[in-house]
């Protein structure tokens, strides 16, 4: 799933032997990096991304193939590879940089069902680029993961594929299958905003206020939100 990007690590009697030198030393340094990847990189939760390696063909309105035009080789390509093909302005390492690694969906625990957007980190609290550099604001990689963090998540790709990647219909419904329905209602009333890429949606929880929200909507369909938990059952605890 993560391509050049992962390398299993043995452990105990599958682990090379005391006498290897050579293997012990190379374990040594695959651990090196190991800690070093994980002392520079963090991860935001997707809700709702549960199949980030579904593929999907990548047409474009305008014709041609969006894929084919940025270097990637096919006709098709996944939400795995678009976000690392994502680029950020910094003043870290270069110009130009691949703010994100990869995304990892969870298949157990509470987080089953949602996907894990890694990115390295520099957060004001990350460590310093550099020597005696002290960061005094979140960096342009920790503000792009929040903008499709969380609930934002499907909504946030509706829009990019949308706008930025100018794919058709068809297509577009594609790259949305990767996402529970729950996760994605009315994403096609998303609004892009193409300077920002920030997204909004009446259903994306910004403020905390979801339940307000959706027990105003029910009420203004007539239905009676209070009345309805007033009377739910749950099978196995209530009386059904």
């Amino acid at each position: 799933m993560l391509g050049y990007l992962t390398k299993l690590l043995p452990m105990g009697p599958f682990g090379p032997r005391i006498d290897d030198h050579d293997a012990q030393c190379d374990r040594a340094q695959d651990g090196k990096v190991n800690t070093m990847f994980h002392c520079f990189t963090v991860g935001v939760f997707i809700t709702g991304l549960t199949s980030p390696n579904q593929k999907f063909f990548t047409k474009m309105i305008a014709g041609g193939y969006w894929s084919e035009a940025n270097g990637i080789g096919s006709k098709r390509s996944t939400l795995n590879t678009e976000v690392q093909q994502l680029r950020v302005q910094t003043s870290e390492a270069g110009s130009i940089r691949g703010p994100f690694v990869a995304l990892i969906p969870v298949l157990l625990g509470p987080k089953k069902g949602n996907s894990l957007l890694v990115y390295w980190d520099d957060s004001k609290s990350a460590p310093p680029p550099r020597h005696h550099v002290k960061r005094t604001e979140d960096g342009p990689n920790c503000r792009m993961a929040r903008k499709m963090a969380g609930d934002k998540g499907a909504y946030w790709w509706q829009g990019y594929a949308k706008h930025e990647m100018k794919l058709t219909a068809p297509c577009l419904r594609q790259l949305m299958l990767g996402f529970t329905e729950a996760s994605k209602i009315d994403a096609e009333l998303t609004t892009w905003d193409p300077a920002t890429w920030e997204v909004e949606n009446k259903w994306i929880d910004q403020t905390g206020q979801y339940y307000d929200d959706a027990a105003a909507q029910m009420e203004a369909l007539g239905i009676d939100i209070e009345a309805g938990i007033t009377h739910l059952t749950v099978q196995g605890v209530d009386e059904v």
